[in-house]
């Protein structure tokens, strides 16, 4: 059984949501599974889910009332030790999995097992074309402000 989940809150997001459901599927790491909840979108997203549903562990419809609330139920339904939240029209890099759970693990070692954690990537934002328009730098160590902060 994993022990990591990719949580994924849809709504009406069928212009990217294949996309981005495609590069959670390539991950460099397959350990980990995916759980999907849509907003009771009005578009095809509902649709392009079912493409997909042999590589979704838990695929359910319930209105929640915006993102926030999505997110919130699937939290609430996760069972995993390590969750990753995937906003609908994010693609994400193909070790990003690996990457943050390899962090998560690092930290638990330095933090124990009980303390929450919270850890971010990289971003690169992209225009429609996958072309790069800006690219937020990395923020790490204990010795940056958000390591302070902890």
């Amino acid at each position: 059984m994993s022990d990591t989940e990719v949580v994924l809150a849809s709504f009406n997001g069928e212009v990217h949501i294949k996309e981005q459901i495609e590069s959670i599927i390539n991950q460099s790491v397959k350990d980990f599974h995916i759980k999907v909840n849509d907003d009771k979108s009005s578009d095809l997203t509902e649709k392009i889910l079912q493409e997909y549903r042999y590589h979704i562990k838990s695929m359910t419809s319930i209105k929640c009332g915006g993102a926030k609330e999505n997110f919130s139920y699937l939290l609430n339904q996760s069972t995993a030790k390590f969750v990753l939240c995937a906003d609908q029209d994010d693609i994400w890099m193909e070790d990003k999995v690996e990457k943050l759970v390899k962090w998560m693990k690092f930290y638990e070692g330095v933090f124990g097992d009980e303390t929450p954690l919270l850890i971010h990537t990289d971003l690169m934002l992209i225009d429609d074309k996958g072309s790069r328009i800006a690219f937020l730098l990395e923020v790490s160590k204990l010795e940056s402000i958000l390591g302070r902060l902890i």
